[in-house]
């Protein structure tokens, strides 16, 4: 798999993982993007309002919601990263997006 963007013939090693919080004191619920890898270059660059962004917020609240999960603080929202394939990766809740 490539390097998820744009244009980057790079390999993808790194998985973004949103850490969602409903409140301060509630525990982290990781939430991965299955479809996107960055590559080493393209994951230093990369920021939270990347994933973020008004419309990909009301899709994540939506995808929670329906679920039965709570939905997450956008403000408590944490970004990092974990290599693809590892454990680490597998144990999140997967984001159809």
């Amino acid at each position: 798999m490539n390097c998820s963007h744009d244009k980057c013939p790079g390999p993808a090693i790194w998985q973004p993982v949103l850490g969602l919080q409903t409140s301060v004191k509630s525990p982290v619920v990781d939430a991965r993007f299955q479809q996107l890898g960055l590559c080493e270059m393209h994951k230093d660059q990369a920021r939270l309002t990347d994933y973020i962004s008004p419309s990909v917020w009301d899709r994540i609240t939506r995808y929670m919601a329906e679920r039965g999960k709570p939905v997450p603080r956008r403000n408590l929202t944490t970004l990092r990263f974990v290599i693809i394939a590892s454990p680490e990766s597998t144990s999140s809740e997967q984001l159809p997006f």
